[in-house]
């Protein structure tokens, strides 16, 4: 699961509790959030979802003062490409491994804290099944015992993001970059080419620039990007970023293109060591591993220069290719601060 873009972005970006108090907030009623103590949200280690369903499911367990009681918040993301018919089913059994770990730990406890369960779901159809346990029973079976009192119970806030708009998402009193993550989940499964997600998100990276953390942070919504549209490439996502989000989309970029450098440098060393132990020889060894981690340099340098500035000269392109390592390491720490490629090669 460490691998899943849709995962990596969700843990990064909800598992502070000051990003997810807002999503949160946004799933509840006002007469429920009155009553939690938000600056109280602290997140809890682990996660309840099945090792078979862990390529579709995140989950995120937080602990809450609610009126001024323990209580928990269990938040499950759900980013497959259609709802699931029985999540309350699945929701019953994560919150029964939840209170059963927490009445481990807690054996001397005679009662059980709340947990509020929550899905935040971003398929590409709307979620049109019910959150209620009850209505998966047999209905003829389930109105004979209903009235009884033993028909068993139990249902979960739902955020289906299909259902909103764009803006209505950017209205949401939440912060920016909680904006900026919802916002980008919900718009990568809408828009086929990058220039219409962008757009999309223009607004919102323009928000998130303004933070501190802003290099660092962008460049998590840029990596998602890249690793989960299926047309979007770094030349193109660059020169939309800079078309309409301005110039701050610049600073946004090179954090992805330093992590683009180290990317390629494991490849050439991968690489070389592959042609190394083909050649069976340690000077070959030796040979392959650094003829890998030149040309992957040539081909990383290649790159951040096109995310710079744009297209590459053929004369520019040449002197490349006959450039020894040193000679490209140079060159690749100068990208980061030259004006211009005449500042480079």
């Amino acid at each position: 699961m460490a691998s899943d873009p849709h995962d990596k972005l969700f843990k990064k970006i909800f598992s502070d509790p000051v990003n997810a108090a807002g999503e949160i907030r946004s799933m509840l009623p006002q007469d429920l959030c009155a009553k939690i103590d938000f600056s109280s949200l602290t997140l809890k280690s682990g996660s309840y979802v099945d090792r078979d369903l862990s390529g579709r499911h995140s989950d995120l367990l937080f602990a809450v003062k609610l009126a001024r009681r323990e209580a928990m918040i269990y938040l499950l993301f759900e980013h497959q490409s259609h709802p699931d018919r029985f999540m309350p089913l699945r929701m019953l059994a994560y919150l029964v491994r939840i209170l059963e770990r927490w009445r481990a730990e807690h054996p001397e406890a005679k009662t059980l804290p709340v947990v509020i369960p929550l899905v935040l779901y971003n398929g590409k159809r709307r979620w049109k099944h019910s959150t209620e346990l009850s209505d998966l029973f047999d209905a003829e079976s389930a109105r004979a015992v209903s009235r009884s009192g033993l028909l068993p119970a139990s249902r979960f806030a739902l955020d289906d993001l299909c259902r909103f708009s764009s803006k209505e998402l950017s209205e949401r009193d939440i912060n920016s970059l909680a904006r900026l993550a919802i916002l980008s989940m919900r718009n990568v499964q809408l828009h086929a080419d990058t220039e219409s997600l962008i757009i999309a998100i223009a607004d919102a990276i323009r928000a998130v620039s303004a933070r501190a953390d802003a290099r660092d942070s962008l460049a998590t919504f840029l990596v998602y990007i890249l690793s989960v549209h299926k047309h979007a490439n770094d030349e193109e996502l660059a020169r939309h970023l800079r078309e309409h989000v301005g110039p701050q989309a610049e600073e946004a970029i090179m954090p992805t293109a330093e992590q683009l450098v180290q990317e390629g440098f494991e490849r050439g060393r991968t690489k070389g060591r592959d042609e190394g132990r083909r050649e069976g020889r340690n000077e070959g060894l030796r040979e392959g591993r650094d003829e890998g981690r030149t040309e992957g340099a040539r081909a990383v340098l290649l790159k951040l220069l096109r995310l710079r500035f744009g297209q590459v000269p053929e004369t520019c392109r040449a002197a490349i290719e006959s450039a020894d390592q040193a000679q490209l390491d140079t060159w690749t720490e100068r990208v980061l601060t030259a004006a211009s490629l005449d500042d480079i090669c």
